[in-house]
């Protein structure tokens, strides 16, 4: 037993010996970006400009369509085509689907379709080739084109342009 031991140890001071000078070839995790804080200010602002424009957008699509998809009356403004694919039709009232928050509530946890067919049944399949068109179309957020969907929001709830807080 003592022999198997040493041969062991023989072995292992030898495999040892062999890659003890070899370097990985991983150069381990990479490194952090630096984040310019001009960058970070700029993205924080169009978060927030993006938070109001979104609640203008929910008060306005009640107004316009106070009756849902389903035919109760509207809670919430569901995106047809959702945010996070499409710039263009983000604040766009032709993306508007006006619903109940049970059914809101059922499409996005259960992935209940009835909310997708009664707008496709309400609307017709000319406005959903249009959304699918303009959903590819590009549009950069700036903070100019968010202050201009803003006032054009306040115009429609409250009859006159919103100022915002820091003019």
């Amino acid at each position: 037993m003592r022999r198997k031991v040493n041969e062991s140890k023989a072995i292992f001071d030898e495999i040892y010996n062999v890659y003890k000078n070899v370097k990985p070839k991983c150069k381990g995790l990479p490194k952090k970006r630096k984040v310019n804080h001009t960058t970070q200010k700029r993205r924080e602002e169009i978060r927030a400009l993006e938070k109001t424009a979104d609640g203008l957008y929910q008060t306005a699509g009640k107004i316009m369509f106070p009756i849902s998809v389903t035919g109760e009356p509207t809670e919430v403004i569901h995106h047809y085509c959702p945010k996070s694919q499409s710039n263009n039709l983000r604040y766009d009232f032709l993306n508007a689907c006006p619903a109940t928050e049970k059914w809101h509530y059922r499409h996005h946890t259960f992935g209940d379709m009835t909310l997708s067919d009664a707008f496709r049944k309400k609307f017709g399949q000319k406005r959903i080739d249009y959304l699918t068109e303009q959903r590819r179309v590009y549009v950069k957020e700036t903070k100019e084109r968010l202050e201009n969907i803003i006032e054009e929001l306040s115009v429609i709830i409250y009859g006159k342009p919103k100022q915002l807080p820091w003019e």
